[in-house]
């Protein structure tokens, strides 16, 4: 005689049909969450939930020619800025006609501080539209320039 215990023929059984009863259970749901995935991803490429914004008046200034702030300031930047302004606050450019003087002052500021490392990757550039924005939403005493606008961009 063995020393072995033979396992009960009714235990045999149980174990294989459980496995494979939890496998198609995970298969089903990870089906499912793709499946309800591409749904809710259709649903939101239509835009129901979409707002779309409408841009405000814009504002253009004449050309800014400026040394960069480089050692030995031999860099310069060649640019065209064009502030959008906030349509709910009832802005046009010509009610900001009068204020044209601080708020150029506001952009050269700007301008003149940034080295040419500084301005050359994207992120810089961002960067200094935002700067842009705060100098002359500071100048003119309220949050008028809702956005910043490169039109032409040099700099040597």
């Amino acid at each position: 005689m063995s020393d072995k215990k033979e396992p009960a023929k009714g235990a045999e059984k149980k174990k294989p049909p459980i496995i494979i009863i939890a496998s198609v259970i995970a298969v089903v749901a990870i089906l499912g969450g793709f499946v309800v995935g591409k749904q809710v991803s259709a649903k939101s490429k239509d835009g129901a939930a979409v707002k779309k914004v409408e841009p405000g008046p814009v504002m253009p200034l004449d050309e800014f020619l400026v040394n960069l702030a480089d050692p030995g300031g031999d860099h310069f930047l060649k640019v065209t800025v064009n502030l959008e302004l906030d349509k709910d606050k009832g802005k046009t450019p010509e009610s900001l006609k009068e204020q044209v003087a601080p708020i150029r002052d506001a952009v050269l500021t700007a301008l003149c501080s940034k080295t040419r490392d500084e301005i050359t990757p994207l992120a810089g550039r961002d960067k200094l539209k935002a700067e842009i924005k705060k100098n002359v939403n500071a100048a003119l005493g309220e949050s008028d320039v809702s956005g910043v606008y490169f039109i032409n961009f040099v700099t040597q």
